[in-house]
């Protein structure tokens, strides 16, 4: 199985905080059962804002951990984040023009180019913030 990984999983585990520490078990379980870790360009994107590694440091780190960074961004992809990009705007409209629906927080685009590129890429995603991937029910999304 391909388990595509959202940027807090990394995040936490090169922080070493409590949840890291989790993080840590569950890749190491990943690997060990033969599943395949990897990224889309938006996580490492993201992952370039990290406040104490240097760009090839976070690529040494990847390889080390065995990750793929999946640069493919085909048409379909960028059509569900379209759509899921859209829904989200349309909710948060409908929640600022009075109509009393309690909206979940505004979801940014990465996340929504990472839970499509997942969708498309991978057979699940590993992420702490599982209700971020609601726009895409068809995506396995697996709670860290």
């Amino acid at each position: 199985m391909n388990v595509a990984l959202d940027t807090n999983i990394l995040i936490d585990l090169w922080a070493s905080t409590p949840q890291g520490v989790k993080n840590a078990a569950t890749l190491n379980a990943l690997v060990q059962a033969g599943d395949k870790l990897s990224i889309c360009g938006a996580v490492r994107a993201e992952l370039d804002a990290h406040p104490t590694m240097t760009r090839a440091q976070i690529d040494t780190t990847l390889r080390g951990m065995q990750v793929k960074v999946d640069w493919l961004m085909t048409k379909g992809i960028w059509v569900d984040v379209g759509r899921a990009h859209a829904a989200a705007t349309a909710r948060r409209r409908h929640t600022q023009a009075g109509q009393g629906i309690v909206l979940p927080p505004r979801r940014p685009l990465p996340d929504q180019i990472i839970g499509a590129h997942a969708l498309h890429r991978a057979d699940a995603l590993l992420t702490l913030n599982v209700s971020d991937f609601s726009g895409f029910p068809a995506l396995k999304v697996l709670p860290a």
